[in-house]
């Protein structure tokens, strides 16, 4: 069996980082290889029963797998965050410059005035 997996790894080694996933060994000691075109790390996280059940019958009537919609709901909502993080900062800049909302349409009047020269 040993050699078998010295064989495996040095299977794994010869293939590119980014093709190789797994190399796990049958109960026949040989091995199988799973080959996906991108490079992906795997992780694992932990959702309710609920969510899993949820994740898995929206994945199903995507057409997607559950990593792929978690993958792209994940980069969404980190996305949602950054916008409401710049639009908080907005609101606190807006807050500290002392101007209100009704303001806002006389001083960028003035600030083009400005920048269009005498």
């Amino acid at each position: 069996m040993l050699k078998n997996i010295l064989l495996t790894v040095m299977l794994a080694d010869a293939l590119p980082r980014s093709l190789l996933i797994a190399a796990p060994l049958t109960r026949s000691g040989y091995a199988t290889l799973e080959i996906q075109s991108r490079m992906a790390t795997q992780n694992n996280v932990r959702v309710s029963d609920e969510l899993l059940a949820e994740l898995q019958a929206k994945a199903h009537a995507e057409g997607k797998t559950v990593d792929q919609l978690a993958e792209d709901t994940l980069r969404k909502a980190l996305e949602e965050r950054s916008w409401q993080e710049l639009l908080e900062y907005g609101q606190e800049r807006g807050r500290a410059s002392g101007y209100t909302e009704e303001d806002v349409p006389q001083v960028v009047k003035e600030w083009r005035r400005e920048q269009r020269g005498p």
